[in-house]
């Protein structure tokens, strides 16, 4: 029998740097953040978008977003891309190491049920996920017959392809149909959005927080299960700064004394299993190792090629080791594909890339101190029994600095929504 899982989203709303910590069991396994100072093009967010350069010997064009900068394209016939030309792209993964945000042409919008696509060179019609396949595979389901026929109509009628995500299998048909509606109906207004543009610029944003958790998920969690955290009372009993802390670190101890030593440089990332303290065999520290490592790749995003250095097995645990990883990995958003062992012992994968590092992500120690400042008036301003008076901010210079350039958006969001103006104090 399969154990019950208990999945828990913490919502951190505090104005224009609203955090959302995602738990399973009491593990952090998901850390989203929407920064008002963080102007990048975010994933999912679709724009109008004029060619600038083609790269036809790398199958690549650059595209210019107006006002949000470029982002680059892979194209099989990119020589046939004149430039200058407008055309409809989505965002898929965010900028990295110096590299534009990566998009994919047409439409995209991504739903806990089901993948739309709209004006994108794959075939039209209705597809199932291979994690739908799966599940599929040895039984019938006439929701789903019942789902497709209708989305069948509709694929046709508005010239898009959908695929069905997992949980389409699991949530009432009615639920399914009327969210992928929802979604191309959301589509056809773009779409009227980009008939009036003559110049590139953004249409639709990057989908909230919310949906994003919806998105991770294997299931849809209801808006209301998502604990808002107004005090940060929820944020501190489920100790996410410290799960935090230790995902930034680049050694993860086990619970046998065991250390995960991770180390990710722009390339591949590499991860040595040490047995440290642990007096487990090769084979029970192999096994050890699989599910922190599960969680990590996914909590820190790591992506691209990763190597992993278990201790030397012999093949029937080698082949047990690989088995597990499957299992440990199916969850994830983004599931690595699974090389398996090099004739050197190694064990490499790779995971696709989305968005970046949790490191990147969070910035550097001079944001932190001025949104950890910033957050503490805010969760003052929320308590009962407030004295009437303006809340005292207190920082160093170099915060109050980037409060004061890149995070004025933060900053003015924030202070906007406190009954009074902040009595700001430069330590």
């Amino acid at each position: 029998m399969t154990a019950l899982v208990k999945d828990v989203a913490i919502l951190d709303p505090m104005p224009g740097y609203q955090r959302l910590a995602i738990c399973r069991d009491g593990i952090l396994t998901d850390m989203f953040i929407a920064d008002a100072s963080d102007l990048s093009p975010s994933p999912g967010a679709i724009y109008l978008a004029r060619v600038a350069e083609r790269f036809p010997s790398h199958g690549r064009v650059w595209l210019n977003l107006g006002e949000d900068g470029k982002a680059s394209m892979r194209l099989k016939n990119a020589a046939d891309w004149p430039s200058g030309k407008l055309i409809l792209i989505t965002i898929q993964a965010e900028a990295r190491e110096n590299k534009p945000p990566q998009a994919r042409e047409g439409m995209i919008r991504e739903n806990p049920y089901a993948i739309i696509q709209c004006l994108c060179p794959e075939p039209q019609g209705v597809y199932f996920s291979r994690r739908l396949k799966q599940a599929l595979e040895d039984q019938t389901s006439p929701d789903i017959d019942s789902i497709t026929r209708h989305l069948e109509t509709l694929s046709a009628s508005v010239k898009a392809r959908i695929t069905l995500r997992l949980s389409a299998h699991l949530a009432a048909p009615d639920q399914v149909l009327s969210s992928i509606k929802a979604d191309v109906d959301a589509l056809d207004e773009v779409m009227l959005k980009a008939k009036d543009k003559t110049t590139p610029g953004a249409l639709a944003q990057s989908p909230d927080l919310q949906r994003l958790c919806s998105l991770t998920l294997p299931h849809q969690l209801p808006n209301q299960e998502i604990i808002k955290d107004d005090d940060g009372i929820a944020w501190a009993e489920a100790s996410i700064d410290q799960q935090i802390e230790a995902a930034l670190s680049p050694s993860l101890p086990l619970s046998s004394g065991g250390l995960l030593l991770i180390n990710t440089p722009p390339g591949a990332a590499v991860i040595d299993g040490d047995s440290a303290d642990s007096r487990l065999s090769p084979s029970e520290l192999a096994h050890e190792m699989i599910t922190p490592l599960a969680i990590q790749l996914r909590l820190r995003r790591i992506s691209g090629p990763v190597v992993i250095d278990f201790p030397r097995l012999h093949r029937p645990d080698a082949d047990s080791v690989h088995r597990y990883m499957a299992e440990a990995v199916a969850a994830d958003p983004f599931p690595p594909h699974l090389y398996g062992w090099t004739k050197g012992g190694l064990y490499t994968l790779d995971r696709p890339y989305r968005w970046r590092r949790l490191d990147q992500l969070l910035g550097n120690k001079t944001k932190t101190e001025a949104i950890t400042a910033l957050r503490l008036a805010w969760q003052q301003s929320q308590g009962k029994g407030g004295d009437g008076k303006p809340c005292d901010i207190a920082m160093g210079k170099s915060a109050m600095t980037w409060l004061e350039t890149e995070g004025r958006p933060v900053r003015d969001a924030m202070t906007a929504a406190l009954p009074l103006p902040p009595h700001w104090i430069i330590l």
